[in-house]
């Protein structure tokens, strides 16, 4: 159990002990009324009253920790999702990279122009013989 709880069933209990220990009536005077109460009625009518009122205190504090809470765990929420894209896209572009890398080692390993590679130069023309050049 939490410890305030405990507290307070404590405190509880030794109030009701002590109402119920001075049973006595009391006088009580309130604008026009005039009455005889026991003491008891009075302490715990008096508890209650506090107890009522921390409670309303406290209710509306507690109720915009919450939305806080709420509004910060939708955030985390987000932001769990749009690291889990990056983490996507950035696995998807290492991927690529090492795939050109690859890529980029067999091409150098393989000769790229076999025709130019290949070619023997062209033949000389043949000599011209005079006869031909005078005619």
């Amino acid at each position: 159990m939490n410890k305030s709880v405990i507290l307070a069933v404590i405190i509880a209990f030794l109030v009701f002990m002590f109402a119920f220990q001075n049973m006595d009536a009391v006088a009580v005077k309130a604008a026009v009324w005039d009455m005889k109460i026991p003491t008891a009625f009075i302490v715990g009518a008096a508890f209650i009253l506090g107890f009522l009122s921390v409670l309303m205190v406290s209710i509306p504090k507690n109720m915009s920790r919450r939305k806080a809470l709420k509004d910060a765990n939708s955030k985390v929420g987000l932001l769990e999702n749009m690291l889990q894209e990056q983490m996507l896209k950035n696995k998807e572009l290492l991927v690529a990279v090492e795939q050109k890398a690859v890529h980029e080692e067999v091409k150098e390993e393989t000769p790229t122009n076999t025709l130019a590679t290949n070619r023997s130069p062209e033949p000389p023309p043949p000599p011209t013989t005079t006869d031909e050049a005078s005619s």
